[in-house]
């Protein structure tokens, strides 16, 4: 009996253990890894003026790579630009006619009522003399009904109804001329708005014959050379990502796994189980494909199975093409001592912790001021940004010393350890945000909001375009953004993004506090307006040739996406805090306060938006702070965010592994 038993109990082990390796088989499959190739082409037929790249060369994101040339496009725009002078001349001749039958015409409205008034004073002057000389007799006497028809007073008469008769026809003239001149909807002012915008779109047209790169990556291949012509949709040459982006798994046909779209999925080498990431099912075919060759223990059977994509960070250490093992963690096996608790009910294990809502208290790091800097204050931190070469962070306050143009660097473990004044700029007031731009260019924007008096003093109305070399910053462009953006939404009262500015009858109200830059524009996050509790931001085209002009085109600007961000902790809406931009994703900050058993609480969070995908996900939670600004380091692997507490206590730092 005892010998059953044991064997009973050795198959029941048995039983457990193929059930766990059956387990983990369906919850592990493989892929390879691929990069998104970009196919740089032109939509009409082109001629290529100059390739700025050669294969294999790295480049950054909004690097220019070619210059296409389209000669029957500038013969076009040469050709409006001379009829629109040509108009604009004919405009100016018949102006100057109309005005000067205007003036003609009022010069006989003025002649003819002088020539009569002046009768009409002598008449009246020879009525009055007459009058007083009659008075004199008393013989005479002179009543109001004999006035009534006095011939001197019927022509004084007479000649008033013939000013009017005279002036009327002359100022119904005068009107019409004037209307003319002002209207806006004359022949010639309808022809030039007409190619005017014919001249717009074709220098847009233009614009678009300077490729530029649309992620940071390698150039793949270049298929043609200068000079030479290229039909439509023909890929000039190719840009890839220089690290994987994709990996494309398949599950062997008679393995069950439940993958759906939106799984984590563990992303290990097979090479070195070292390199890993965590990606995210993009895609779960539903239907049942062959197997690649290279993925076959032999490459001589055929193969089937369902085909999954995985998106994985571009920050990753993969091959183009590796080999990698896939697993989704929820699915993964139990260990066995906790398969035991099957059959010991009494033996308890805990699962693992639930981290939708993570006290970070421990893991809030003060940021301090190194003794080298004597007894500073540590920076009311309101935002951040990663600089590779340095290894360090570039911290920016909303409130400095005097107004000083003071930008703090910080090292990896939350210490300032050097002030850096920007070079070239006087004043700052309440910057905001910061983000990086084209070939190491930095942009600030100040907060653009009325401060505690309901002013907007200048220096709060700033963007600031920054050049750096080394640890030394200088002053590259600025403008008052604000002014820009009121004066263009006073223009354009009926576009969407200036109704979502404006106030009645008021000039704008507005808040700035996160900007990125993307193939040339910047995009703007505003905490305020914050209309029907959902976050806005604004895209201002070709930010640079603003800055140069110091001019703002309404139609450069638009409502680029709103959205509805609600606290993960009390369900209210929460304002927009902060956005950083990360390869094809955007990482935006947002901060609230609610209610929690009847005291008000502070909140953060951290969401993502994939911008090929248009998709808003939830990433983390954080109770008791509000982020202000975010930055991402490649080289840790790593989000670091900081958290302004207002000065009473010093600002803080956090790190957010991947």
């Amino acid at each position: 009996m005892r010998l059953f038993y044991s064997i009973w109990f050795l198959a029941i082990i048995g039983v457990a253990m193929m059930s766990m390796t059956h387990k983990n088989e369906s919850a592990s499959f493989y892929g390879i890894t691929e990069t998104r190739e970009i196919y740089v082409n032109h939509d009409t037929a082109i001629e290529i003026r100059k390739i700025h790249v050669i294969p294999g060369q790295e480049v950054r994101h909004g690097d220019l790579l070619v210059e296409f040339d389209r000669p029957e496009l500038d013969i076009k725009i040469n050709a409006i630009y001379h009829q629109l002078e040509a108009l604009k001349t004919r405009k100016q001749v018949n102006d100057n006619e109309v005005r000067s039958l205007i003036s003609e015409l009022k010069a006989r409205k003025a002649l003819k009522i002088s020539e009569l008034s002046s009768q009409i004073r002598q008449l009246q002057a020879q009525y009055n003399l007459n009058r007083r000389l009659t008075s004199e007799l008393r013989s005479i006497n002179v009543g109001k009904k004999r006035n009534s028809g006095n011939p001197t007073l019927v022509k004084i008469a007479n000649l008033k109804k013939e000013i009017e008769l005279s002036v009327h026809p002359l100022q119904v003239k005068i009107d019409l001329f004037e209307r003319e001149l002002n209207s806006p909807d004359t022949t010639l002012n309808v022809e030039t708005e007409s190619l005017e915008k014919e001249l717009s779109l074709l220098n847009e047209e233009k614009k678009r014959l300077s490729i530029f790169a649309q992620v940071s990556g390698i150039i793949g291949s270049v298929n043609f050379k200068e000079g030479e012509k290229v039909s439509p949709f023909e890929p000039v040459l190719t840009l890839h990502t220089g690290h994987p982006s994709y990996v494309k798994g398949f599950i062997h046909e008679d393995v069950y796994n439940k993958v759906a779209v939106g799984n984590p999925v563990r992303v290990v080498s097979l090479a070195d189980s070292r390199k890993h990431v965590t990606g995210e099912v993009i895609s779960a075919g539903t239907r049942i494909v062959e197997y690649p060759v290279r993925l076959r223990k032999r490459p001589d059977i055929q193969i089937w199975g369902r085909e999954v994509l995985i998106k994985i960070s571009g920050e990753n250490q993969f091959l183009l093409g590796e080999k990698v093992r896939l697993s989704t963690p929820e699915k993964e096996g139990a260990n066995f001592f906790e398969m035991s608790g099957l059959f010991f009910p009494e033996k308890t294990y805990a699962g693992k912790p639930d981290r939708t809502h993570p006290d970070p208290a421990d893991r809030l790091t003060d940021i301090e001021v190194s003794a080298s800097l004597g007894n500073g204050t540590s920076p009311e931190a309101s935002g951040v940004l990663y600089l590779s070469d340095l290894r360090k962070y570039l911290v920016i306050s909303d409130d400095t010393e005097d107004k000083k143009p003071v930008l703090h660097l910080m090292n990896s473990q939350g210490q300032i350890e050097e002030n850096v004044v920007i070079e070239g700029l006087k004043k700052v007031n309440d910057m905001e945000a910061i983000a990086p731009g084209r070939a190491g260019d930095i942009y600030i924007a100040c907060s653009q909001s009325y401060n505690k008096k309901g002013r907007i003093p200048k220096s709060r109305k700033l963007l600031l375009k920054i050049r750096r070399n080394g640890t030394a910053f200088r002053l590259n462009k600025k403008i008052r953004l604000y002014d820009l953006l009121r004066d263009a939404a006073a223009e354009y009262r009926d576009a969407l993004w200036s109704q979502s500015l404006l106030r009645e009858n008021k000039a704008p109200d507005i808040d700035i506090e996160g900007i990125f830059y993307r193939n040339g524009d910047i995009y703007l996050g505003f905490k305020a307006p914050f209309k029907e509790n959902r976050a806005m931001v604004l895209r201002i085209r070709d930010i640079d040739a603003v800055m140069d002009e110091n001019r703002l085109d309404g139609r450069d600007v638009s409502l680029w996406k709103t959205f509805d961000l609600k606290d993960h902790g009390g369900g209210v809406p929460s304002r927009l805090s902060d956005l950083c931009l990360r390869n094809d994703q955007l990482f935006i900050l947002s901060g609230a306060l609610h209610e929690k058993d009847g005291v008000q609480k502070k909140s953060g969070n951290l969401w993502r938006y994939d911008l090929d995908e248009e998709t808003l996900a939830f990433v983390k939670y954080t109770e008791g702070f509000i982020c202000e600004g975010i930055t991402w380091n490649p080289d840790e692997g790593e989000f670091l965010m900081v958290f302004d507490c207002g000065g009473e206590q010093p600002s803080k730092i956090m790190k957010l592994k991947e």
